[in-house]
């Protein structure tokens, strides 16, 4: 039985961690040496201890990490620990995705939250109309034959509302169901499904192929011939898509295909990986690039995820006005029209 608490760690608490322990590592500490510097910030002291006491019982690098409540993208990155021993690289780098993770969540968090909040109120605004004050408007000329065009307003933005709600119950359950079946789909149809859903096939394609660059990178440096980097990335269970991918291009090279014709078979494999693979004339040039190409995911990575992030701002405001004009529409112009009549 664990004696630790199974909740996973916050992302600050992760991030101020792998903080402390990249620059003590790049200098050269040793691992346990460097979790008990770490230890003496008194809000790291509990999880440097807890790891510690995970390596005394002889747990590996990733499983230490997994049984203190590290994400899973931490793990799955320490899972090469034992195969690159670069633990400078490999905590920087979690420090990176990491961070990259946490000011994601906040920025979409901080973008959203005043318009989702406006939204929120609108919708219950727009209900009690909807039982109180249209009725009574519709009831007002309900003897007449000509009735104001403004009812029909509320009507079509009625109707709109019911079925953007419907729809984003149903897409909530689709995913929901998804999450849950997701562990057992076969990765053939997994593809199939980012293949539909334009922007998580290219969020996917970056995420693996950097996942691909920064290990295959570190272990052709390290020596390990393609092939041997290939078997290394298949037989990981972390990351599916990734293992998945190389699988694919060790297929493809089996086959006698150049390397570029085996990165262009696997569908997350972004182009600039292709053309490297085009141009690279030995490993020790390909690591180089790779190491770079890394960087470039990185970085691009994060630059379409603002973007994105920065375009639901104004759509959901957009929304927040067209519903509010409509309201005010459905409401005023009958008064308008009695106005006139009497």
């Amino acid at each position: 039985m664990d004696i630790f608490n199974r909740k996973q760690l916050p992302l600050p608490v992760q991030i101020h961690f792998f903080k402390r322990m990249s620059p003590l590592l790049e200098k050269g500490y040793p691992v346990h040496r460097a979790l008990d510097i770490t230890g003496w910030d008194e809000d790291l002291k509990p999880l440097t201890s807890e790891l510690l006491y995970h390596f005394k019982k002889g747990d590996s690098l990733e499983e230490a990490f997994r049984k203190a409540r590290f994400s899973p993208m931490v793990i799955s990155f320490l899972y090469f620990g034992k195969v690159r021993k670069d633990f400078p690289s490999l905590f920087r780098q979690c420090y990176q995705l990491l961070v990259i993770s946490h000011d994601s969540k906040k920025k979409l968090w901080q973008t959203l939250r005043y318009p989702l909040i406006l939204l929120l109120f609108l919708f219950i605004t727009f209900y009690f109309m909807k039982k109180s004050v249209i009725p009574s408007f519709e009831s007002l000329y309900a003897h007449e034959e000509d009735k104001p065009w403004s009812l029909f307003i509320f009507q079509g933005l009625d109707y709109t509302i019911t079925l953007v709600t419907g729809l984003g119950f149903l897409f909530l359950t689709a995913f929901l169901i998804y999450k849950i079946y997701a562990a057992s789909l076969p990765m053939k149809r997994k593809l199939e499904i980012y293949k539909r859903i334009p922007y998580v096939q290219m969020v996917k394609s970056y995420i693996v192929s950097y996942q691909f660059a920064i290990h295959a990178s570190s272990m052709l440096k390290a020596g390990f011939s393609l092939n041997q980097v290939l078997d290394i990335l298949i037989d990981q269970q972390k990351q599916k898509e990734l293992s998945f991918s190389a699988k694919t291009m060790l297929l493809s090279l089996s086959e006698g295909n150049t390397l570029a014709m085996a990165a262009n078979a696997s569908t997350l494999m972004r182009k600039e990986i292709i053309s490297v693979f085009h141009e690279a004339n030995d490993n020790q040039a390909l690591a180089d690039e790779l190491s770079l190409l890394a960087f470039h995911f990185l970085d691009q990575l994060k630059t379409k995820t603002e973007k994105t992030i920065e375009l639901i701002h104004p759509i959901v405001l957009s929304v927040a006005a067209l519903i509010i004009i409509s309201i005010y529409l459905s409401i005023m112009l009958p008064l308008y029209n009695w106005i006139q009549v009497y």
